[in-house]
């Protein structure tokens, strides 16, 4: 690697493990590095790089964490990754605010990673939008429905198909990790 790859990176995350093996991996590479637990503050300019590594969180409740990404893509200044876990590396609901990738890389792929980063070469994909039907689903979740959410009637048979939908557009394999992960919830704060 050369000497223009290297750059200020921030880590920020809730894993010690995590935090500490990246860490190590980036200082090894010759990186200016800083590890900040998530909920802390920093020095919001002059960063390269933030790295966002939740890849140790559990799935379940995952989506948690979105309002937090969000505010820190707003608040700091650089380019900024997200590091999820293997189950959540399709997620598309990020789309607007950074490139999302799995924390369970190979060490190469994640170097690899961190330097198309640092050279502003990260895969940018399309904005993250819900159609009507996706916004309907949303809100009979939130209204009524998440306790029983397939438990519909005869007039709501087409949520189901709305459902589906709206999972493979969040980027989740199904309508049960929707709601395992805690993401419909997350994304109807979005919509509002």
């Amino acid at each position: 690697m050369d000497r223009k790859n290297k750059g200020k990176i921030l880590l920020i995350g809730t894993c010690w493990y995590e935090l500490t093996g990246l860490l190590n991996l980036l200082l090894v590479q010759g990186h200016d590095v800083y590890r900040v637990p998530l909920g802390y503050s920093c020095v919001r300019e002059g960063w390269d790089l933030i790295i966002v590594a939740l890849s140790a969180e559990p799935v379940a409740g995952w989506g948690r964490h979105l309002s937090r990404i969000r505010e820190l893509r707003a608040e700091m200044f650089g380019e900024m990754l997200v590091l999820v876990p293997e189950r959540l590396e399709m997620l598309k609901v990020l789309r607007n605010i950074c490139p999302v990738y799995s924390g369970c890389l190979p060490l190469p792929d994640l170097e690899r990673t961190v330097r198309m980063a640092l050279n502003r070469n990260a895969v940018r994909t399309g904005k993250f939008r819900l159609t009507s039907g996706q916004r309907l689903a949303l809100k009979r979740l939130s209204g009524r429905g998440r306790e029983r959410p397939l438990n519909l009637k005869q007039s709501e048979r087409g949520l189901y198909w709305h459902y589906a939908r709206l999972a493979e557009n969040v980027g989740v394999r199904d309508f049960r990790m929707l709601l395992m992960t805690g993401l419909d919830r997350e994304v109807n704060k979005m919509e509002d």
